[in-house]
């Protein structure tokens, strides 16, 4: 869900926080991607006539082929993707989870009622969900292809934020919300839709853009998107986008809202402060540092071709653009990070897990993909 109507009230509160730039804007960057969007938007192509992307088990591809060209494109691009899959969420979002559940039967059981292409198109983007197997093969092609990856330790969107604090990454790349409310610097919306078609733009905005025209500080700001309705508190019954923003604007907490009346606490409780919690908990740390391991070729080749159908010859075209773009990069691992950690170099190369190197800092057991 991310921070309902959050868009278009920065459009009209804050215009200078968002612009559009082209995609070339971020050569040299290092970008943290929230995996479950790139997962999403590749599963529903697959309602888009890409059914045909299957292997021998029948399991879908399209999610492989999605990240394998895509990845390859953006390093074409001078991008390094640091790719971050959600680690376990928080207990206060069981709530909207079930929500997406029954959603997602409702959708389900209306696909099959649906008569026009557009009620079909509607409804089956309503049921896709990654599943296990979509995120593992995802993660051992990225492995193979020498890509950075980490599972977090709670949600990806917040998790990419906390890299974008420390320094670790020069942005964000997801379609939700969320990240500016986490702290996250930079978000990046739009951003593979523009790598693939040069005439759409990349629409960037900067939390300290954000903050500077609102007048809010971070602390104020998060009070206003969970008043806004987020994935960990409900929105409350009369709270639109201008309304919440003039009341922060007056009262600049939640905890004045009540005090003064200007808002109610619903019978059944309204879990703001364990919101807020959650949003404030991403720790920077010592930051990671990212670069690209060579690619495993014959790996490639054994789980594309082998395993999953993929073209022989178009995927041997695939990695030569892939080895041009890792030919003089390694993987580098900080020293810092290292002695936070606890463990040398030697051993986060070598063993036990050679393709792991577990952070023990503030980041609380992340992982980082190392060749």
């Amino acid at each position: 869900m991310g921070i309902c109507k959050l868009t278009e009230l920065l459009k009209e509160k804050a215009p200078k926080s968002i612009r559009n730039t082209q995609i070339e804007k971020y050569r040299g960057w290092k970008v943290a991607i929230d995996a479950s969007m790139i997962l999403y938007q590749s599963l529903v192509a697959i309602r888009y006539g890409m059914d045909n992307l299957k292997n021998k088990n029948g399991e879908t591809t399209a999610h492989i082929y999605g990240i394998f060209y895509k990845t390859i494109n953006l390093l074409e691009k001078g991008i390094i993707p640091v790719y971050i899959f959600d680690g376990q969420p928080p207990e206060l979002k069981e709530n909207t989870l079930t929500e997406r559940r029954i959603r997602k039967e409702q959708a389900e059981k209306d696909l099959v009622e649906a008569v026009t292409e557009e009620e079909k198109v509607k409804h089956a983007k309503r049921t896709v969900r990654a599943t296990k197997y979509h995120v593992e093969s995802a993660q051992h092609l990225l492995k193979v292809m020498g890509i950075p990856y980490m599972t977090a330790p709670n949600e990806a969107e917040g998790f990419c934020a906390a890299l974008n604090i420390c320094g670790a990454v020069n942005g964000v790349v997801s379609e939700d919300m969320d990240s500016l409310a986490f702290g996250g610097k930079i978000l990046l919306r739009n951003f593979f839709p523009a790598l693939m078609k040069k005439k759409l733009s990349v629409m960037e905005i900067s939390l300290e853009m954000v903050l500077k025209q609102t007048g809010l500080d971070q602390s104020e700001f998060i009070d206003m998107c969970i008043l806004l309705g987020c994935d960990y508190c409900q929105k409350l019954k009369g709270m639109g986008p201008k309304k919440v923003y003039d009341l922060v604007q007056e009262h600049r907490s939640i905890e004045k809202l009540l005090e003064n009346g200007r808002v109610t606490m619903p019978e059944e409780g309204w879990p703001y402060i364990q919101a807020r919690e959650i949003f404030t908990s991403q720790d920077a740390g010592k930051p990671p540092v990212f670069s690209l391991s060579p690619p495993d070729v014959k790996e490639i080749l054994q789980f594309l071709v082998e395993e999953n159908g993929f073209d022989t010859k178009k995927v041997e075209t695939a990695i030569e653009r892939l080895q041009a773009q890792n030919k003089t990069k390694k993987t580098v691992i900080s020293s810092d990070v290292c002695q936070e950690s606890g463990i040398t170099k030697k051993a986060a190369l070598f063993g036990p897990y050679p393709c792991m190197f577990y952070i023990k800092d503030s980041f609380s057991m992340a992982i980082l993909n190392i060749k």
